[in-house]
């Protein structure tokens, strides 16, 4: 009976001591890692394995595109700043989405710092919902940096006569139409998440192949809008707005409007969301959004190299003769650095439960508001 009785009036304590433990077991390898971090690493044995070799950056889509673009950029200057100065190379393993390359990386190719990749941020979501096929973890890959940054906005044509969100809202707001990919995208999840948490009339017009065909529909007026990353709307979509305003931007998924011209009737979505869980799921959809190009390599690759490499791109994150090559592509360049990017990836991938299934429950494929 005494020992019932310890354990009862202790159970507080040991539930707050358990679940200590167990955030302690998750943040175990970053710790680890830190702790490395702060011995420095033995900067000739790096150069000696990486003098003489190629180092490739294994991108998850076709050339030409941004992701490929972006990668070619690294390629011509993170070997400076790596010890050895290894050559960089592209190579394109295009597939579901980037899934290929990053099942590549993770799981067949070489785990010794000469194989890094860069698919697309969304592919976390994916894995945070169970998608079929996914084979790495990402609260596993060594991450090394990421470019950009975004999030979500959305934007209707000026002829719909909708000037502010609150005209698509409630029981007698306007329905609007708004071009999206195939479920599992960012352009789709953004478009349906948003509705789901502001309460938004959209209709989601499925099928897209990709953002330029939804652009094109709406200029068309097949469609009345598009939701997009902001980032896309300042630099390749500004014939939206230039020379003539031909769409009037409604929403932004950010805690408050940032200052620009084209906002100025936007709404910030986590001002307007109605409760903390639905500020948190505008959050989470956006959570790839936020590591936009991340660079990353495998799980077993040697912790020097990592932090060659990490420390390799904080280096050519600073470098202007990159940022000015980087900023020549019209994308804005908001990078974050190994840390950063982890950190992002880790609140991703360990939501709540109850934030997954109101993720779950805003991404189920309807077209009806």
């Amino acid at each position: 009976m005494a020992v019932l009785d310890y354990v009862r009036v202790n159970r507080k304590f040991t539930h707050v001591c358990c679940r200590s433990i167990v955030i302690l077991l998750l943040l175990l390898p970053y710790i680890q890692l830190s702790n490395v971090r702060a011995q420095g690493f033995n900067e000739k044995a790096v150069a000696d394995f990486y003098k003489g070799k190629t180092v490739t950056l294994t991108v998850g889509f076709d050339p030409g595109g941004g992701y490929d673009i972006a990668a070619r950029i690294v390629a011509k200057h993170l070997g400076k700043h790596i010890p050895g100065n290894p050559n960089i190379i592209v190579s394109n393993r295009p597939g579901g989405g980037s899934l290929v390359a990053a099942n590549l990386v993770y799981t067949t190719l070489a785990q010794d710092g000469t194989q890094v990749v860069d698919f697309h941020p969304q592919m976390l979501l994916q894995q945070a919902q169970g998608r079929e096929g996914i084979k790495f973890d990402g609260l596993k890959y060594h991450w090394l940096a990421s470019l950009n940054a975004g999030s979500t906005s959305c934007a209707v044509h000026v002829e719909t006569g909708v000037n502010h969100l609150d005209q698509i809202k409630g029981a007698v707001g306007k329905v609007v139409t708004m071009g999206v990919e195939a479920p599992g995208s960012g352009i789709t999840d953004g478009t349906a998440v948003i509705r789901a948490a502001l309460g938004l009339k959209f209709r989601m017009i499925y099928g897209y192949n990709g953002q330029r065909p939804i652009v094109n529909a709406v200029l068309s007026r097949e469609v009345d809008g598009i939701c997009s990353s902001w980032d896309s709307f300042t630099s390749t979509l500004k014939n939206l707005f230039e020379p003539k305003q031909l769409v009037r931007m409604l929403v932004i998924n950010e805690p408050e409007v940032p200052k620009h011209p084209w906002l100025k009737d936007a709404v910030a979505a986590q001002a307007a969301a109605p409760d903390d869980t639905t500020r948190r799921l505008l959050r989470v959809v956006d959570g790839p959004r936020a590591i936009s190009y991340p660079f990353a390599v495998g799980p077993k690759v040697p912790r020097e190299r990592v932090l060659a490499l990490q420390e390799g791109f904080e280096k050519m994150l600073k470098d202007q003769t990159f940022i000015s090559d980087y900023e020549k592509t019209g994308r804005s360049y908001e990078p974050k650095n190994w840390k950063e990017v982890t950190e992002v990836v880790h609140d991703l991938l360990t939501m709540d439960d109850k934030t997954k299934k109101a993720l779950e429950e805003a991404l189920k494929r309807k077209e009806a508001p």
